[in-house]
């Protein structure tokens, strides 16, 4: 089972470290006193209390992703009743992708190589690395293709390399052109 540190889930859901300590104040109240929490409140987050050995709060990826998957279910339905488009900001990717403006964020983690992933994707496959950034639309542009200029830059050094190692070096002692027999004249 993936665990995921408190700042992971915070840039996954859009909410600061001490929002989410607020959030576990509130879940503990309700539950002592036997209150029902509404699924699609982030208060509804099981979490891993801190040990001996882990100082931070942890929660499970399969319960984060469970909150996600209400809150988008409940947005996805919302914008039947007011019309117009859903919020993006909540849809998934693709559809922040396709609606986003200069002030809309998405959480990502940024791979060995540069490219931002959806962190969803990389909490479900499993690929999820570094630190969680959340990113707007020209953020996301610019690292894209920052890596891809990377990668282009690589293979063609990579090219060059192999090309001058098979340039045949000349030796030391050479004489000049005009001094060898049957040179230039």
């Amino acid at each position: 089972m993936k665990v995921l540190a408190q700042t992971q889930v915070g840039a996954l859901i859009g909410r600061k470290p001490k929002t989410m300590e607020a959030d576990r104040r509130k879940q503990r109240a309700a539950k002592a006193a036997g209150n029902k929490i509404d699924p699609t409140d982030p208060i509804s987050i099981p979490y891993i209390p801190p040990t001996a050995s882990e100082r931070e709060v942890q929660y499970m990826a399969i319960d984060v992703l469970a909150y996600l998957k209400r809150r988008l279910a409940i947005i996805d339905r919302s914008h039947l009743k007011r019309g117009g488009p859903p919020d993006p900001a909540m849809r998934g990717f693709q559809s922040w992708l396709s609606f986003a403006d200069a002030a809309q964020t998405w959480p990502f983690c940024i791979q060995p190589d540069g490219r931002p992933l959806d962190m969803m994707e990389a909490i479900a496959t499993d690929r999820l690395v570094g630190d969680p950034v959340r990113l707007n639309i020209r953020e996301f542009t610019d690292l894209l293709a920052k890596a891809a200029n990377d990668k282009q830059i690589s293979e063609e050094k990579a090219t060059y390399d192999k090309e001058a190692r098979k340039v045949t070096k000349l030796t030391k002692n050479r004489k000049s052109k005009w001094e060898v027999p049957g040179g230039p004249i």
